[in-house]
C-alpha cells in the first residue's frame, strides 16, 4: 500500500512539472510572475483554488513571506460561502491581529480589520462585526482619518438597528449624516451618501417606508450639487472619479439608486402613480438595466401588479443562483411567486410557494438565532467609541451654530429685559392697587368692629352696667353658651382687649381668663379656621392699621406691637396673607 502511494505521488509531481514546462517551456524560478501576490489576487475571486496554489508556490519560491501568504489565504477564504472556509479565514485573521504583521503597521492592521469585518458580515455575526468595526474606528481616528471612521460608524449604526438597538442605531446614523452633511469635499460627500443609504436600509428593515422618501431626495440633491460643482469637491481622495466620464457614471449610479428607493417607498405606501414614475426613471438608467438593478426592481413590479415582468426577472435570477438557494435572495423570489400565483387565481401554486418560503425563512431564522446566540456570548464595549462620536457631533453642531446662537442669545436677553421692565411696571401697578384695596378693607373692618363695640357699650349703658359688671355676669354662664356664642364672645374679647398682642397668647391665656377648658376653646374656634389662624389674621389686620395710622413706626416695632415672635415670622406671614411684603406695603402707604 505504501509503495502504491509513493508511486501515485511521483506521477502527480511529474505531471505537474511536465504541465508547467509545457506551458512555459521552462521550470519555475524565483522571479516567475506566475507565483506572486498580484498573480494570486488577479484570480482569487474567479478561481479560488488556483489562487491558493499560486500562494503556496510563491511561499515555496520565497517570493512572499508566510505572514503575507496567510493574509492572502484569508482573503481567498473570506470570499467563500462555506462556513468551514469562513471559519478558517477568521482564525487566520485573528492570529494575524496578535502578530508582528500588524504591530506598528497601520496599513496591514486596517486590511486585516476590513477582512474580519467582511467575514463577520458573511457569517451574520453582528457582535463580532461590531467588535472589529469599533477597532477600525479607533484605528482611523488614531491616523487622523475622520471621514473613514465616520463611514465605518454608519455601518455600525446599520447593524445596531438590525440587532434590535433601533434608537441607538438610528441615532448613530443621524450623527454621522449631520457631521458630514455640509462638507463640500468628495470624500465627505461620498461617506454621507453611504450613511444615507444605510439609514434608508434601516428604515426598510423597520418598515418605515415613509421616512425613506426625504433621504432619497437628499441623495439626489447632493449628487446634483456635485454634478454642477465637481471642481469644488475635488480633493485627494482615492475614491474620487478621475475623469468626466467617471463623474457621470458615479452620479448616474447614485441617482438611479435614489429613484429605486423612491419607487419602492411609494409602492409600499400605495401611491402607485409616483411609484411608476420613479420606477421608469430607474429602469432607464444603466444600473436599472443591469442584472442586479433588475433584481432589486422585481418586488416593486410585484407591488404595482406587474407580475409577468416580476416573474421574468425572477427566472433570470434563478438561473444565476443555480443551486445556491439557501439565502434571502431566493426567499424573496419564493414570496414574490406566491403573491403572483395568488393574484392570478392559482391558489394551489401559491400555497406551494408559501410553504417553501416559510420553510426557507424558518431555516434562515434558525441560522440567524444560532449566530445571535454566539453574538450575545461575546462581550464588547462600545461606550467609549460612542462618547467620541457624540463629542464629534456636538463639536460640529456647535461650530456650525455658534454665531446663530450668539445672535439668538442677544435677542433673548433684550426681550427678557423688556419683559422684566414691563412686568415690574405692571406688578407695581397691581401691587399699588392691592395695597389700596387692603387699606380700604382694613378701614372698613375696623369701622364695623367699632360700630359693634359702640353698640355693645350703648346696650350696657342702657342696662346700667359697666364692662366689668358685664364680664362678671357673662363669665359664670360661659358653660351654657353654644360653640357659636362662645366663638363670638372669645373673638370679641381677643380683638377688643388686644389679647393677640401678647406673643405668648394661646388657648392657655383664654383658659386662665375665662375659666374654660382648652377642648371647648378648640370646638368653638372650629367654627372658623382655628384659633391660630384667627389670631394670625387679626395680627395682620392690626399691622395694616398701624402702618396706616402710625407711619413713624418701624417694621420691627409694628411686628412686636402685633404680637409676632420675630420679624422674619411677621414678614413671612404678611407676604403669605397679602401677597406683598411689609416694606412694600409701608412704602405705598
Amino acid at each position: 500500500m505504501s509503495r502504491l502511494m509513493l508511486l501515485l505521488l511521483f506521477v502527480l509531481l511529474v505531471g505537474c512539472a511536465g504541465g508547467e514546462n509545457r506551458e512555459k517551456g521552462r521550470g519555475s524560478q524565483s522571479g516567475d510572475t506566475l507565483y506572486t501576490a498580484d498573480a494570486a489576487m488577479a484570480v482569487f475571486d474567479r478561481e479560488p483554488e488556483r489562487a491558493l496554489l499560486i500562494i503556496d508556490s510563491a511561499v515555496a519560491l520565497g517570493n512572499i513571506d508566510e505572514e503575507l501568504a496567510s493574509l492572502l489565504r484569508a482573503k481567498v477564504y473570506s470570499q467563500s460561502t462555506s462556513e468551514e472556509r469562513l471559519d478558517t479565514a477568521q482564525q487566520i485573521l485573528e492570529r494575524l491581529v496578535m502578530s508582528n504583521f500588524v504591530k506598528d503597521k497601520p496599513n496591514n492592521y486596517e486590511i486585516v480589520l476590513d477582512l474580519l469585518i467582511g467575514v463577520s458580515r458573511q457569517r451574520e455575526n453582528n457582535m463580532q462585526y461590531l467588535q472589529w468595526s469599533t477597532k477600525k474606528v479607533e484605528l482611523c481616528r488614531e491616523q487622523g482619518l475622520e471621514t473613514e471612521a465616520l463611514r465605518t460608524e454608519a455601518e455600525i449604526g446599520s447593524v445596531l438597528t438590525q440587532m434590535g438597538e433601533e434608537e441607538k442605531g438610528l441615532a448613530k446614523l443621524s450623527g454621522v449624516i449631520a457631521t458630514l452633511s455640509d462638507r463640500r469635499h468628495f470624500e465627505e460627500m461620498d461617506a454621507c451618501i453611504i450613511a444615507l443609504k444605510r439609514k434608508i436600509n434601516a428604515y426598510y428593515y423597520l418598515e418605515r417606508s415613509d421616512e425613506v422618501i426625504p433621504l432619497a431626495h437628499r441623495i439626489i440633491f447632493k449628487i446634483n450639487d456635485y454634478r454642477h460643482h465637481a471642481d469644488e469637491y475635488a480633493d485627494s481622495s482615492y475614491r474620487m472619479p478621475s475623469s468626466a466620464a467617471e463623474v457621470a457614471d458615479y452620479c448616474n449610479f447614485y441617482v438611479a439608486q435614489a429613484h429605486g428607493y423612491l419607487a419602492r417607498s411609494y409602492a409600499e405606501l400605495g401611491k402607485k402613480d409616483s411609484a411608476r414614475y420613479y420606477l421608469a426613471l430607474f429602469e432607464q438608467s444603466d444600473y436599472g438595466r443591469s442584472p442586479k438593478g433588475q433584481e432589486s426592481a422585481a418586488p416593486i413590479h410585484g407591488l404595482l401588479g406587474n407580475y409577468n415582468r416580476m416573474l421574468a426577472i425572477f427566472d433570470r435570477v434563478e438561473k444565476l443562483l443555480d443551486d445556491d438557494t439557501l439565502n434571502t435572495r431566493y426567499a424573496v423570489i419564493l414570496k414574490g411567486r406566491a403573491c403572483a400565483a395568488a393574484a392570478q387565481g392559482d391558489y394551489r401554486a401559491a400555497s406551494g410557494y408559501w410553504l417553501r418560503y416559510n420553510a426557507l425563512n424558518n431555516l434562515l431564522n434558525r441560522k440567524l438565532l444560532q449566530s445571535r446566540a454566539y453574538e450575545y456570548a461575546t462581550r464588547y464595549n462600545l461606550q467609549e467609541e460612542e462618547m467620541k462620536t457624540e463629542k464629534e457631533r456636538i463639536k460640529a453642531e456647535n461650530s456650525r451654530k455658534a454665531s446663530i446662537m450668539h445672535l439668538i442669545l442677544a435677542m433673548v436677553i433684550l426681550v427678557l429685559c423688556i419683559w422684566l421692565f414691563f412686568s415690574r411696571l405692571s406688578a407695581g401697578r397691581k401691587n399699588k392697587l392691592l395695597v389700596a384695596q387692603i387699606a380700604e378693607a382694613v378701614k372698613y373692618k375696623n369701622f364695623v368692629e367699632n360700630q359693634k363695640a359702640e353698640a355693645a357699650r350703648e346696650n350696657k349703658s342702657a342696662e346700667g352696667q359697666t364692662d366689668t359688671e358685664t364680664h362678671k355676669r357673662v363669665v359664670p354662664n360661659i358653660k351654657e353658651m353654644s360653640d357659636t356664642e362662645l366663638y363670638e364672645f372669645l373673638g370679641m374679647a381677643i380683638r377688643n382687649d388686644k389679647l393677640f398682642t401678647d406673643p405668648n397668647f394661646g388657648r392657655q391665656t383664654l383658659t386662665d381668663l375665662y375659666n374654660v377648658n382648652e377642648r371647648r376653646i378648640g370646638a368653638a374656634f372650629s367654627q372658623g379656621n382655628g384659633l391660630t389662624d384667627f389670631v394670625r389674621e387679626i395680627r395682620i389686620e392690626y399691622a395694616c392699621w398701624l402702618f396706616n395710622n402710625n407711619p413713624e413706626m418701624t417694621i420691627s416695632e409694628v411686628s412686636a406691637a402685633c404680637g409676632f415672635s420675630s420679624l422674619p415670622v411677621f414678614s413671612r406671614e404678611f407676604k403669605r396673607k397679602l401677597d406683598v411684603t411689609p416694606s412694600y406695603y409701608r412704602s405705598q402707604i
